[in-house]
């Protein structure tokens, strides 16, 4: 029987959502008698010590991640491959997964599906580069869309939520270079791809659709390339994304993998659930462990 002890891990500067969130969700599981403690994180990876602390205590049976996508992240690098049920409250800026894996944004009907149980498994996967490895549960960007996350303002994102993201691409589109790196994709060379996506789940930049299916559940991911180094041709595509059409776009190229290695002349940025991380060189693997998580589907 899994324990009714639940640790909630708060990043307390992420998103726009009010504050008494978190307090709400809190309150629905104390009634239904579970036995609650609250943690805030305190400087970027704190997440992912408070949570690997939390299960090596073997006293919880529920972990939390309240925050965004990079929050989500952090906890889940430290509760993959354990007994402990991942959770989510989703009061960061896209909530990615939160929506690809249909989880509540009301606190009340959130707390409810983990009271009633409701669990499902997905297999992330892990990014190595720059020396150090970490874990991503739903994408991974290389190329123009990391030069986004890496030089977005976080006070504007603040203020303005996911429109800032929009601006800032304009931004990025005027200032990055469009530069061809090397895939190779399960063994397989690639070449001429300019910007790369690696995704675990059908959605991106919240609820857009980039994939006709999820491979959440599965021990794969998607690749996708788009190669060209014409910018007209990158804003086309990305008119194609918004609209719903990237598998009619004759740049982009999608190929399911287990294991890519990017290599590139130039050191190119790399972004993973919405937070910096690092340049290339890289290689991404699937994950050997499943996460547990809360929800519904």
């Amino acid at each position: 029987m899994v324990s009714k002890r639940i640790a909630i891990i708060v990043n307390p500067i992420a998103g726009k959502r009010r504050p008494h969130s978190v307090h709400r969700f809190a309150g629905y599981l104390k009634q239904a008698g579970f036995d609650v403690r609250i943690e805030k994180t305190l400087f970027p990876g704190h997440a992912t010590e408070l949570a690997r602390q939390l299960v090596e205590s073997r006293q919880y049976g529920y972990i939390v991640a309240a925050g965004g996508d990079g929050t989500i992240a952090e906890v889940a690098e430290a509760v993959v491959g354990s007994e402990v049920i991942f959770c989510i409250l989703p009061i960061g800026t896209a909530n990615v997964l939160a929506h690809e894996l249909s989880i509540n944004f009301d606190e009340r009907q959130n707390a409810s599906n983990i009271i009633k149980g409701y669990s499902t498994t997905i297999w992330p996967a892990f990014l190595q580069n720059d020396g150090r490895e970490s874990l991503f549960v739903q994408m991974l960007g290389i190329g123009i869309d990391a030069h986004i996350v890496h030089h977005i303002s976080s006070r504007l994102k603040r203020v303005m939520g996911k429109a800032a993201y929009a601006l800032q691409m304009l931004r990025s589109l005027w200032q990055y270079e469009l530069r061809e790196m090397s895939v190779s994709i399960d063994g397989q060379i690639y070449e001429k791809a300019t910007s790369v996506i690696i995704s675990k789940g059908a959605l991106y930049a919240g609820e857009h659709r980039l994939l006709p299916e999820s491979k959440q559940k599965d021990e794969v991911f998607a690749a996708v390339l788009f190669q060209s180094r014409n910018k007209i041709d990158y804003l086309l595509a990305a008119s194609a994304f918004f609209m719903g059409k990237v598998s009619h776009c004759r740049h982009i190229k999608v190929v399911t993998a287990k294991s890519v290695e990017i290599n590139a002349p130039d050191k190119l940025p790399i972004q993973s659930d919405g937070d910096i991380r690092g340049f290339t060189p890289a290689t991404v693997t699937i994950s050997t462990k499943a996460l547990k998580v809360a929800a519904p589907i």
